[in-house]
């Protein structure tokens, strides 16, 4: 992708849904979503598995060994792939935790 094309995609892909989303233009289908709550726990688990599973992969699953003077690209996991695990955790604790905070902002 050029330079070019990516400058044209930032407005598609980034300040036009929070336009509409500012404008209110979303407000309706949002309001549909009430139709998943009874699924909420189910999703909640599936999460907390996935990032589980995550925390083992990055941090406690046994190193895969290279062989002596080859290069292995897959020995170990980057900056990003940790930064986004605890991303994931923030996101889903905020999201947990949006239940039983909500009451009191609604209050002001």
């Amino acid at each position: 992708m050029t330079a070019a094309s990516s400058a044209s995609a930032l407005p598609a892909c980034c300040l036009l849904p929070f336009v509409l989303i500012s404008a209110g233009v979303a407000a309706g289908w949002v309001s549909t979503l009430d139709a998943l709550t009874p699924y909420k726990w189910p999703f909640v688990a599936l999460a907390l598995g996935l990032l589980g599973y995550g925390f083992y992969a990055v941090y406690w699953k046994p190193k895969q060994q290279c062989a002596a003077g080859a290069s292995c690209s897959s020995c170990g996991y980057g900056t990003g792939v940790r930064l986004g695990l605890w991303l994931g955790v923030i996101l889903v604790a905020s999201g947990i935790a949006f239940e039983y905070v909500e009451p009191w902002l609604a209050k002001s």
